[in-house]
């Protein structure tokens, strides 16, 4: 039986990026997923033609993908080509007005005179001062580890400085006085299961980042970036079992790590556990191999919200429509309120529309659209039995969006699907149903997350949203380059040195506006 110097639990991108980089590296590395492809999250489902992305649907920061690749001796764009997306997004409120986020600075500003010329040298004082939360908080600390809460005492004064622990709405009302830009400038913490009332100012970094590196589509839709992955990771040499969930994992007397799938028993030195972490927790390592205060900890945790997703294929397109629109309801504060703190479910919503086809027309037949609805709701602690309410819930989304952005929708629907927190749960083995981990507040960001290494067995690893330094794509590539660092230091081998320090001169990203 073969001995890999790392098994990975889990192909999402954590676990992807994780593996291609341990591989480069000269390890053997074994990649184990329970669903049938690689991706986790980033599912694709493809039905008659249309391709769906299940998960992720923006690209941000997309140089840390690239040195992923580049750290394989290969050039990305050899495996997934990206496309740029201008607008960003549009933010439309609930009487109907709206606002563009442009990579240019000057059209953007242009936005906020038509919708508060009183508020433009507030927003221009707000983007200086996220300037300063992107400098700390992603160039300097992004990829670094915080092994507990102590060991942030030599940041948190400057972090105290920057008032990047007031929350995101709080910080940005101190700029700006119109309740519509103060919307638009604080929904980015939703981005990662973060409420902007409550996640900390320092997630007002998001809004510099796609300012700093624009806002990306990978040809094929997000799964293909996954495949990406797996295809460069195999040409090294890497192993990758689908369809094999690991159900338990125990050390032998050599020390190694033996994981048994219902087909098969690999073994390892070390772990990386890229599952979700408490599932993976109370249920894979329960027994002698459980990290018993880290399991108190996601016992005692704050998990972010859950999500309604519906997918629709359709025989038209409404071209007027940009890539990415975010419908904000009447209610914001009240709303989020519902959502993670009453954990209630409501008739009003906002929802995020993503139609990929606008820049992807491979994504679905000629003169067809792909449509992403997400509409954010409430974790199963809730207590709604999705399974009965659904279809009625489905049918109040379908009906806004067909009312207030999708005109003829209902009548040319050709496929649909349906995703629930029920499935999270169920198919991505999601506690609680949860879409990006824990939640993002201050005491459960940075050096209060749990460590990318076990402080309790030796040679286990975490990488992924729930880990340091959070949820979104660029904190999951950040946490796989830590993690990475963590494991290889471990072995004794010459690692990767902060990438985040020279990413002005060493790529060409960088929109300085």
């Amino acid at each position: 039986m073969s001995l890999f110097d790392v098994a990975i639990v889990g192909a999402g991108f954590g676990g992807l990026s994780s593996a291609l980089t341990l591989q480069s590296m000269g390890m053997s590395v074994i990649l184990i997923e329970s669903l049938d492809k690689v991706g986790g999250r980033a599912y694709v489902e493809e039905h008659q033609g249309y391709r769906f992305d299940r998960g992720p649907s923006i690209i941000t920061a997309p140089f840390l993908i690239d040195d992923i690749f580049q750290m394989s001796g290969a050039k990305r764009e050899d495996y997934c080509q990206f496309i740029s997306v201008d607008p960003y997004y549009n933010v439309v409120f609930h009487d109907g007005s709206h606002i563009s986020h442009f990579n240019s600075k000057q059209k953007l500003l242009e936005e906020i005179v038509r919708v508060s010329p009183n508020d433009v040298e507030g927003v221009i004082a707000f983007f200086s001062h996220a300037e300063k939360v992107f400098q700390k908080g992603f160039i300097e600390l992004g990829d670094k580890n915080f092994s507990n809460p102590m060991s942030m005492l030599g940041v948190a004064p400057h972090l105290l400085k920057l008032d990047a622990i007031r929350p995101v709405y709080s910080l940005v009302s101190r700029y700006v006085k119109s309740e519509k830009v103060r919307q638009f400038l604080s929904f980015h913490p939703l981005l990662i299961g973060g409420n902007p009332f409550r996640a900390a100012g320092v997630y007002s970094l998001i809004n510099r980042l796609e300012r700093a590196y624009g806002v990306y589509h990978p040809v094929g839709g997000m799964h293909a970036l996954a495949r990406a992955f797996q295809t460069r990771f195999r040409e090294l040499g890497g192993e990758v079992l689908l369809s094999s969930p690991v159900e338990s994992i125990k050390k032998n007397h050599n020390d190694h790590f033996e994981l048994r799938t219902p087909f098969n028993i690999v073994r390892a030195k070390k772990v990386v556990a890229n599952a979700d972490m408490h599932r993976f927790v109370q249920t894979v390592l329960k027994g002698t191999a459980q990290p018993r205060r880290l399991a108190r900890k996601l016992n005692r945790a704050d998990y972010s919200m859950s999500a309604f997703l519906m997918y629709f294929g359709t025989n038209k397109q409404w071209t007027h429509l940009p890539q990415h629109t975010i419908a904000l309801g009447p209610r914001y504060k009240e709303l989020l309120e519902d959502i993670f703190t009453k954990k209630i479910i409501f008739d009003d919503f906002s929802i995020y529309l993503h139609i990929p086809t606008r820049s992807d027309p491979s994504l679905a037949p000629e003169g067809g659209e792909v449509i992403y609805a997400l509409v954010p709701v409430a974790n199963l602690a809730s207590g709604t039995n999705w399974d009965v309410y659904k279809n009625e819930f489905a049918n109040k989304v379908t009906d806004m969006l067909e009312e207030k952005f999708l005109p003829g929708l209902k009548s040319s629907i050709v496929v649909k699907s349906i995703f629930t927190p029920e499935d999270f749960s169920n198919t991505l083995q999601s506690h609680l149903g949860n879409a990006f981990g824990l939640e993002p507040w201050l005491l459960q960001s940075a050096g209060f997350r749990p460590s990318n290494k076990s402080k309790e067995i030796e040679g286990l690893y975490f990488v992924g949203a729930s880990t340091q330094p959070g949820a979104g794509l660029p904190g999951v590539f950040l946490s796989s380059r830590i993690t990475c660092r963590l494991l290889a230091q471990d072995d004794g081998i010459k690692t990767m040195p902060s990438l985040l320090a020279n990413i002005k001169s060493a790529f060409s990203y960088v929109n300085p506006h």
